[in-house]
């Protein structure tokens, strides 16, 4: 699971299934679930709805791993879904 608060007013709870040894695997949450799901303020939930959250995680090695994440919104005047996407890769430092 990943949890998380957007201070303008979004919680995120992100869940899957990982296997042990699962070298990647994704977190989603959906507007309207009443487990992995997305809650909004009034204001953004009626002009900038959050509708999916994904996490996709590839570990490289013991002290690497790579994310993905795509939240996806949907506003007025758009006729389409807008991703707002973010990556990186993450190296542990040596002690």
């Amino acid at each position: 699971m990943r949890c998380f608060i957007v201070p303008r007013g979004v919680t995120v709870l992100a869940g899957g299934t990982v296997e042990p040894g699962d070298k990647s695997f994704t977190l989603v949450a959906e507007h309207g679930s009443g487990t992995y799901g997305i809650c909004s303020n009034q204001f953004l939930d009626r002009e900038f709805r959050t509708i999916r959250y994904e996490l996709h995680v590839t570990i490289l090695n013991d002290s690497t791993f790579r994310y993905e994440e795509d939240s996806r919104l949907l506003m007025p005047g758009r006729p389409d879904v807008f991703h707002h996407r973010d990556q990186n890769t993450l190296v542990r430092a040596p002690h």
